[in-house]
């Protein structure tokens, strides 16, 4: 009787254990299928973010590159309908004031990001022209 409770304890300890093992395998297959399918999903919103991004840099090249054909458009209407020397200079000083802003614009973007080097070289080398071109005055 004793060898039939030991035995029939024995085969539910082994049924137990085998169904521990089956749910801990079914657990590992379940964890790595939802891994997989994390990977994926990270994946595909990187490149939904990627492709995001470049849309928006496309448009803000578009709306560049409109403003500065209307730019155009407007010097060269300036400069038909008065072609004197002082329009011409106005002209060319407008565009020089637009550039040295552009120039120091980017040199504030770069001093607040993370090349701070390159922007200390950049502001000595316009330092350096505007210091050369006010010497020819």
């Amino acid at each position: 009787m004793k060898a039939l409770q030991a035995k029939a304890e024995e085969e539910a300890r082994a049924k137990a254990k085998a169904e521990l093992e089956q749910g801990i395998a079914t657990t590992a297959e379940e964890t790595a299928k939802a891994i997989e399918q994390q990977k994926q999903l990270e994946e595909q919103l990187k490149v939904a973010q990627d492709t995001a991004k470049a849309e928006a840099e496309d448009a803000a090249a578009a709306t560049e590159l409109k403003a500065a054909k209307d730019r155009t458009a407007d010097l060269e209407k300036k400069l038909k309908l008065a072609n004197t020397d002082t329009t011409v200079f106005a002209v060319h000083f407008e565009d020089l004031q637009a550039c040295i802003n552009k120039l120091n614009g980017l040199i504030m973007k770069m001093e607040k990001g993370e090349d701070k080097e390159t922007a200390l070289k950049l502001k000595t080398a316009l330092k350096t022209v505007l210091t050369a071109a006010t010497e020819k005055l």
